[in-house]
């Protein structure tokens, strides 16, 4: 999971550079561009909705199936 997030990030970046029109040749600072196009890190997102999915499924019914199987991923 975590090189396919680091895939995800560098491809956010390459993005967001073409969105400015510049190059990496330019040599400016991604926390740059990321304030200037005001767009959120990838890797923050992913982890906020895997935290807000897993407090959905916690709130459930001890039965359920993808409680059972949350609790076996974790592990």
């Amino acid at each position: 999971m975590k090189a396919q997030v680091e895939e995800l990030r560098t491809k956010q970046r390459a993005m967001e550079q073409s969105i400015r029109k510049e190059k990496r040749v330019d040599r400016i600072p991604n926390s740059k561009i990321r304030k200037q196009t005001n767009v959120k890190d990838i890797g923050y997102t992913i982890k906020k909705a895997t935290f807000k999915y897993a407090g959905h499924i916690m709130r459930g019914k001890n039965d359920r199936w993808e409680k059972l199987l949350y609790r076996l991923v974790t592990i």
